[in-house]
């Protein structure tokens, strides 16, 4: 973790957000156990372990479970999802250009 970040005096004590995160959870019991959701509910244990970070995934499992939390993390990539289609058209619209110009040579 020391190559990640520069040494300074003045951070003293930093932490990669997620692994931080899942020890949390763990520590409190909060982590959600992807086996057992996918068993029970195979999209939503898809959706929440490759799709965006949202605090409602250590909601889905536990002490203080939240019965909002399965279509907050559904609905996570409601958002990413405009901007996954704008990147999309943003790399078929330069690979377009590159093999007009490669054409005209």
């Amino acid at each position: 973790m020391s190559l990640n970040y520069v040494k300074t005096r003045r951070h003293t004590q930093i932490e990669d957000f997620v692994p931080y995160l899942d020890s949390l959870a763990h520590v409190i019991g909060a982590r959600p156990d992807f086996t057992r959701l996918l068993k029970s509910a195979p999209m939503l244990a898809i959706k929440a372990y490759i799709g965006p970070l949202s605090a409602s995934q250590y909601r889905l499992q536990g002490i203080h479970e939240w019965a909002g939390a399965r279509d907050s993390v559904l609905e996570a990539w409601r958002p990413s999802r405009g901007e996954l289609l704008t990147l999309l058209l943003r790399v078929l619209t330069t690979a377009l250009m590159i093999f007009m110009f490669s054409r005209m040579i």
